[in-house]
């Protein structure tokens, strides 16, 4: 029996993808490999790449193309659902055919990363001008409107006249981190390295440089664990097209492992929205609301891209989150593109844009990966220092590291560090923290300049699920915070700058005797209280123009003598839209609030305007004195 038998019929499923065989096996032009064609696709075998079976859409695509003997080659992959479950995908000698409902089939083939930007400029289309029309997300929109308070990691790839490459992925991290961080706060900001690590492998494997789609559905482990110290340079002289670029070593497993707990969906590259040069004004209004619907938007033109955080109708002009530090903004990495500049022939700042979705993973708040720290050193350039957190007694974790001050790309620019790490694979054992084995920040200054930096913020983080909570306030953080002022002090020997070990990216060595500031967790062990909450919600709903839904529902609470009402207490109905996106992290907004009977019950009631648009969905939650969630309801449709 030949290898295209054995496929396919001993492969579960696979007669009824690809239905009845139209022939015999045929020998494929190159005179090495063979197939057989079925009614819904084929099989393809080659001695060195093995067999795999294509159909449908991809399939078709594959044959346009000029099947083997096209741009792609053979067919390296059977059919594979993406991870964020909306499309399919083959892989292929040199490329990929990916598939969705909504775009179809597409290909991807080998392109360097310096004319990327320009490629997807050249396929990007004007999103439809009814789109605004059909979009509900309260009107009129607000005049100015940032997630500036947001930022916490701002990252530097050199100034914008003195750059290092990878502003595609540096834009995407921005984002990233802004997603995860809504969803779990304190969760650690990803690695660009890492990233890159991805992009090299990709391209080393594939002979294609990878959609920035493909990355982010690959994910990114957290800087914390994949840093910037620890990489070896890998110039590519067989491909002349890739330019410089730098194979970093392996991260480790537990790095891998994390990567997966931190994906997002970005439209494929040659699938973004355009600005349409007749009327950049409807793409401004888009971008507005895309920033409303789902968070920062990433962007790209006049060769560079960048995150847009904000808009600013007063000034007529966007906030852009940049990887570029930018001087005439306090060395800080915000800038501005004027409404006017969107699509300008002159300019092209603007010229094509996406959504970012978050994945959400509950697996970061459990086991290893739930446990994270908040560092903040200001006033001193941060590419001199090394960080690390541990426990007394036990060996720390390396959680920033950075290369020298005095090379080609001064990548690490920014004289501020604030970023969320991981703590310890250790971290469970010592927590809650307490004051016989303290935990502790270390910070070395490697750089003899003159200068000392100050430890402002030394927060412990542990993120976990509420089990009181279904909705709002699902995802809570206990955090443990020491705000200080403590000076790094400069070193008193070794070199005034570190040396360069590359022309190209230099590594320098650390300074034998560097500055040393350590930091102490003092703590006051907090009680442990056993009470939990509980909210329900039902809803009765008459039909009809303007009808009414009254929500009905009680709160109570559990201790160890028993389950009571909670009355007379104030309970809060939020209000948020069902999106046709699964990818789609939840906003709620607060509709009205009650306050509880003595029987710990209440009720709302919500006029329905008709015709319904879109179905909404609403839950109740109850707050402490603080404004924490302590408990919120299942949602319920309306």
């Amino acid at each position: 029996m030949s290898e295209i038998s054995k496929k396919y019929t001993q492969i579960r499923g696979l007669k009824k993808i690809l239905k009845k065989p139209l022939g015999e096996e045929m020998t494929c032009s190159d005179k090495v490999g063979r197939y057989q064609i079925f009614e819904r696709g084929a099989i393809y075998w080659h001695p060195e790449i093995g067999v795999f079976y294509i159909h449908g859409p991809i399939y078709t695509k594959w044959l346009e193309q000029g099947c083997e003997q096209g741009s792609l080659g053979y067919p390296t992959s059977d059919e594979i659902k993406t991870r964020n479950g909306v499309g399919c995908y083959n892989t292929f000698q040199k490329g990929r055919i990916y598939w969705t409902a909504e775009s179809g089939a597409w290909s991807t083939d080998l392109v360097s990363d310096k004319a990327l930007l320009d490629q997807v400029w050249a396929n990007a289309k004007p999103m439809p001008e009814d789109w605004i029309a059909n979009f509900n997300y309260g009107e009129p929109l607000p005049p100015i409107f940032d997630y500036l308070p947001d930022i916490n990691f701002r990252r530097n790839q050199g100034t914008k006249f003195n750059a290092g490459y990878g502003c595609m992925t540096h834009s995407l991290l921005h984002i990233v981190d802004i997603l995860k961080d809504w969803e779990h706060p304190y969760s650690p900001a990803v690695s660009w390295h890492y990233a890159e690590w991805f992009w090299v492998n990709y391209l080393i494997k594939n002979k294609h440089t990878p959609f920035l789609a493909e990355q982010a559905d690959a994910g990114f482990a957290s800087e914390g664990l994949c840093h910037t110290d620890g990489h070896e340079e890998c110039h590519f002289e067989n491909e002349p097209s890739v330019g410089e670029i730098h194979k970093w070593t392996d991260p480790s497993l537990e790095a891998i492992k994390e990567a997966d707990l931190y994906r997002v969906w970005i439209m494929p590259d040659n699938k973004f929205h355009g600005v349409d040069p007749n009327n950049p004004g409807l793409a401004v209004e888009q971008i507005k609301k895309l920033l409303l619907a789902y968070g920062p938007v990433w962007a790209a033109g006049n060769g560079h891209a960048k995150a847009i955080v904000g808009y600013d109708d007063l000034q007529q002009r966007f906030i852009i989150l940049d990887s570029y530090v930018h001087p005439e903004t306090g060395g800080m990495n915000i800038t501005y593109i004027p409404y006017s500049n969107v699509g300008a022939m002159e300019y092209h700042d603007i010229s094509s844009f996406s959504e970012v979705i978050s994945i959400p993973s509950d697996e970061r708040v459990k086991g290893r990966y739930a446990y994270s720290a908040r560092i903040c050193i200001e006033n001193n350039w941060r590419g001199t220092y090394t960080i690390s957190i541990g426990v007394e007694g036990k060996k720390p974790l390396v959680v920033w590291t950075s290369r020298g001050r005095d090379h080609k790309y001064p990548l690490e620019s920014s004289k501020v560090l604030a970023i969320d790490v991981p703590l310890p694979d250790y971290a469970a054992i010592y927590w809650p923290p307490k004051l016989s084995k303290k935990w502790f920040l270390r910070v070395e200054d490697h750089d003899r300049d003159g200068f000392t930096g100050t430890i402002t913020e030394f927060t412990l983080a542990r993120r976990y699920i509420n089990p009181d909570c279904y909705t709002l306030g699902k995802f809570r953080s206990e955090t443990y915070t020491k705000q200080i002022s403590a000076i790094i002090p400069d070193p008193t020997s070794g070199p005034v700058a570190p040396v360069p070990n590359s022309e190209y990216w230099p590594s320098p060595s650390p300074n034998p005797n560097p500055g040393i500031m350590t930091v102490y967790m003092d703590i006051t062990e907090k009680p442990t209280l056993n009470i939990h909450y509980s909210i329900s919600l039902q809803t009765d709903t008459t039909s009809g123009f303007g009808s009414k839904a009254k929500l009905i529902g009680k709160l109570t609470k559990t201790m160890t003598g028993g389950i009571k009402p909670m009355v007379k207490k104030k309970v809060e109905l939020y209000e948020s839209l069902i999106h046709p996106s699964i990818k789609k992290i939840d906003k709620w907004l607060l509709y009205a609030t009650q306050v509880t009977d003595l029987k710990g019950q209440f009720q709302f009631e919500l006029v329905i305007p008709q015709p319904i648009h879109k179905p909404k969905k609403y839950a109740v939650a109850f707050k402490d004195e603080n404004g924490q969630f302590l408990a919120s309801s299942k949602s319920v449709n309306v």
